[in-house]
């Protein structure tokens, strides 16, 4: 899942409903620029109740937090390197404008 400062931008999963707006712990993540990895099974409205673990990686492009990369698993293996990674092509593309 791909957000911006708002809202759901896209989602591999198509149940995920685009232009749901994040509440207030992703806004948090993204201002106070955290990164989250969930050590327990949650349960996260995404326009519809997403259950599994979760990697919330932000995307920070010139000095500013814009977003949020998301990755669902069904299991608890450490996938922080892999959001790492997906925040840092985003940021890039975004740099080059």
């Amino acid at each position: 899942v791909i957000t911006d400062r708002e809202k759901v931008i896209t989602a591999s999963n198509k149940d995920i409903v685009e232009n749901t707006k994040l509440n207030n712990k992703f806004l948090e993540l993204i201002d106070n620029r955290e990164m989250f990895i969930s050590k327990e099974l949650l349960t996260i409205n995404l326009g519809i109740d997403i259950s599994g673990y979760f990697t919330i990686i932000p995307i920070i492009a010139s000095s500013d937090s814009l977003g949020l990369v998301i990755i669902i698993s069904d299991n608890d293996n450490d996938y922080s390197s892999l959001g790492k990674l997906l925040a840092k092509i985003i940021a890039d593309k975004i740099d080059i404008f």
